[in-house]
């Protein structure tokens, strides 16, 4: 029974970690879409506090004289990606890319600019 527990426990959390990173941890959405950029990053709205809640902490800042003027979000520096690597490691599986088809995750970069604590802009950039 202990090792049916165990077993069950072990595999769930490669599975776990798929949803977290290809969801983004938001209810399915993946975070670097268009779609949810536009609906999540309202320059003159959202504030540099709501970027960290969305995205965590950046992977690059710039200061500017009245708070941030830019940072950069990579999906393939995000502690998911981490994660997932690690476990799906740990099981022999392989790279998580080539179990979910998706593309390499180090192939985008979203560059976010601040103005006053908020969005003034942001680009999402194909490497």
């Amino acid at each position: 029974m202990t090792r049916r527990m165990l077993a069950a426990l072990l595999l769930s959390i490669p599975l776990a970690a798929c949803q977290t990173l290809q969801g983004g941890g938001t209810g399915g959405e993946d975070k670097f879409t268009a779609a949810y950029l536009k609906t999540h990053l309202k320059p003159g709205v959202t504030t540099s506090e709501q970027v960290r809640q969305l995205y965590g902490k950046p992977d690059t800042t710039q200061e500017g004289p009245n708070g941030p003027s830019m940072w950069t979000y990579s999906p393939r520096n995000t502690a998911n990606a981490d994660l997932l690597s690690s476990a799906m490691g740990a099981f022999g599986l392989g790279a998580a890319s080539s179990l979910t088809g998706a593309a390499p995750a180090d192939s985008y970069t979203l560059f976010i600019h601040f103005q006053n604590n908020k969005v003034s802009d942001y680009s999402l950039s194909q490497i």
